[in-house]
């Protein structure tokens, strides 16, 4: 039986509110899974960078551009994580990814 690979729930708490999503990844990373304190698990932030590649390549979300940003900084080069995430899916190329991504670049 086939199961949803995407769930979206928005959780709030008086005026305040985020948006959660989830997505069933591939058993394919590069680092293991990192314990946090208030989700309990998650990904590395290296393979957060390279998925967060993969899916403004496949979306084009100005969020996504923004992630990318932050993960530029904080984790991973940008130029790094666009050839990982060709690794991992190899129907991309470094300038394919690009291509995809330039109507959001800034």
């Amino acid at each position: 039986m086939a199961q949803p690979s995407f769930y979206r729930a928005t959780v709030s708490k008086g005026e305040d509110q985020v948006k959660l999503e989830w997505v069933r990844d591939t058993a394919f990373r590069f680092f293991l899974v990192v314990k946090d304190d208030v989700l309990r698990y998650r990904l590395h932030d290296v393979d957060l960078a390279i998925n967060k590649c993969l899916a403004l390549a496949n979306r084009s979300e100005v969020r996504d551009a923004l992630d990318c940003i932050e993960l530029d900084r904080d984790a991973l080069s940008l130029a790094a994580s666009i050839v990982a995430a060709c690794g991992k899916d190899p129907g991309f190329t470094p300038e394919l990814m690009l291509e995809l991504s330039w109507p959001l670049t800034f």
